[in-house]
């Protein structure tokens, strides 16, 4: 049976989307961070992470030297350093109060 390559693209995406959130976090990096070293808002930023906006290949590769791995690594995960950055995630994540690494910064209470 031949696999739907539209299907195929969007799991991988969401695989790449997912160890960039990772990473990120595991550098301790805000979204409103990377999004600035980026050059782009952080809304824009929001949206590549959740992917609802693309990625161009140019800032792709900015993304991953900011972040300190090689593009290839964010792409297949094989690389040593992002096993080692999502472990460290993972560890965080078991340690302390047992509760997952937040997801989005705290919203703050209007006045």
């Amino acid at each position: 049976m031949k696999r739907d390559p539209n299907l195929l693209a969007e799991q991988a995406l969401r695989s790449i989307l997912k160890r960039l959130r990772l990473v990120r976090r595991a550098r301790g990096i805000s979204q409103a961070e990377l999004a600035k070293l980026l050059g782009i808002s952080q809304n824009a930023y929001c949206r590549i992470e959740n992917g609802q906006r693309e990625l161009s290949l140019q800032r792709y590769i900015v993304l991953a030297a900011v972040l300190g791995v090689p593009p290839n690594e964010l792409l297949d995960g094989s690389g040593s350093k992002v096993h080692v950055l999502m472990s460290r995630v993972i560890t965080h994540q078991l340690e302390g109060d047992g509760q997952a690494a937040p997801t989005k910064p705290a919203k703050r209470k209007r006045p």
